[in-house]
């Protein structure tokens, strides 16, 4: 579990489908206690909302998708650490968007999938001490959120 600012944007394409793309930045490390946190990634996500859509608003319910993410990355917490120069994920996602006000809503989904990567390091005497170079591949979760989201809407006409 970890705090990942991110930017996203959804587009809604018709009542029932969305298409989402995200980019995700943390970039936090503290040498003195040998915790690293560093991730530079993105990705796309087909969404379909379910249920009957009318009298409801776009991008909120419960939703199914499709995703695909990759990027870079730097973990390390006391010890052992995982670095690699690409990570690709990708697989199915459920989520649920609760919205909250005209223009908030909390977002919660949760992706199962494959994952693919390499390289392990120890870090050892202020150095990085590669332990192996070979290929990782997890089926599994592979994404969690939980989002504050801002609903960007047209302008309400006055009559």
């Amino acid at each position: 579990i970890a705090l990942a600012p991110n930017i996203e944007i959804e587009v809604p394409i018709e009542r029932q489908w969305s298409l989402n793309a995200e980019y995700k930045c943390p970039w936090w490390s503290d040498s003195n206690k040998e915790i690293c946190y560093q991730l530079l990634s993105g990705g796309i996500e087909s969404r379909f909302w379910l249920g009957n859509r009318a009298g409801r608003r776009q991008l909120t319910g419960h939703f199914i998708g499709l995703y695909a993410e990759g990027g870079i990355y730097d973990f390390q917490y006391k010890g052992d650490g995982y670095q690699g120069k690409y990570y690709g994920a990708a697989g199915f996602s459920y989520g649920y968007s609760l919205p909250v006000s005209r223009h908030l809503a909390f977002e919660f989904s949760l992706g199962i999938g494959y994952l693919t990567t390499n390289r392990k390091y120890t870090p050892y005497e202020e150095s990085l001490v590669w332990t192996s170079s070979g290929q990782y591949n997890f089926i599994g979760p592979t994404k969690a959120k939980i989002s504050l989201v801002w609903l960007i809407t047209k302008r309400r006409e006055r009559i």
